[in-house]
C-alpha cells in the first residue's frame, strides 16, 4: 500500500479505519477520562497526526498501516492523558489506569479477532482490514448501550456479572441487551451488505 500515492486516496484509507480507531478509543479510554474526553476526538486528532506524518510511512502491506494507524491512537491516548493527569482541575491519576503500548496492542489484536474470523492462508487474509473496516462500522452505528455492552463482553471480554456491576443493571438485563446488540449488529451487517 503506497500512502504517499495522493492526498486523496490517503484520506480514503484514513476514512476507512474511522469507526475501528473510534472503537478502539473508546475502549482505551477508560469512563472517567472519557468523561474528559471524547472518542471522536480522540480519533480526528489521530487522523490529523497520520496524514501530517504520512511522509513516515514506510509500510507496504494493509496490516501494516493499520498497525501504525494504531500506534499514532496510542501516543494521541497517551498525550491526552498526560495532558489530564496534569490537569489542575483534578488528579485523575488515581482514577485512571492508563495502559502501556504492549497491553495496547494486545487488546487491538484481540479486538480484530473478535470482529472477524481467522485465517492461516494469506488469501483468507487479503479482505480481512476491509472486514474489519465494515465490522467497526457497524458497531459505530448501534445505539451506544448496545454498542457498550459489545464492546465489554466480546472485545474486553468481561463476565456478564462485571458488565452488570460497570452498566448498573441486572446480570439479567444486561444478558438481554447483549443478544439485542448481537441482533442490531447481525441486521446492521447485512443491511451494508445490500
Amino acid at each position: 500500500m503506497d500512502v504517499s500515492r495522493s492526498d486523496s486516496s490517503l484520506s480514503d484509507q484514513l476514512n476507512r479505519y474511522r469507526s475501528y480507531l473510534s472503537l478502539l478509543a473508546e475502549a482505551e479510554l477508560g469512563k472517567r477520562l472519557r468523561e474528559r474526553v471524547s472518542p471522536s476526538d480522540v480519533v480526528q486528532e489521530t487522523l490529523l497526526e497520520a496524514y501530517r506524518d504520512r511522509g513516515n510511512y514506510r509500510g507496504t502491506h494493509e496490516y501494516e498501516f493499520v498497525a501504525w494507524l494504531r500506534k499514532i491512537l496510542h501516543h494521541t491516548l497517551l498525550r491526552l492523558h498526560e495532558a489530564h493527569v496534569r490537569a489542575a482541575c483534578r488528579d485523575i491519576r488515581r482514577e485512571v489506569k492508563f495502559s502501556q503500548l504492549d497491553r495496547f496492542e494486545e487488546s487491538a489484536i484481540r479486538f480484530e479477532q473478535s470482529l472477524v474470523d481467522q485465517s492461516n492462508r494469506p488469501e483468507d487474509n487479503v479482505d480481512r482490514y476491509a472486514q474489519i473496516a465494515a465490522v467497526s462500522s457497524a458497531l459505530t452505528q448501534l445505539r451506544p448501550d448496545y454498542r457498550h455492552v459489545l464492546m465489554l463482553r466480546n472485545f474486553q471480554e468481561l463476565s456478564f456479572d462485571q458488565i452488570a456491576t460497570e452498566m448498573g443493571r441486572s446480570c439479567p438485563a444486561v444478558r438481554m441487551l447483549w443478544l439485542r446488540a448481537l441482533q442490531a449488529l447481525r441486521k446492521q451487517l447485512s443491511a451494508s451488505d445490500q
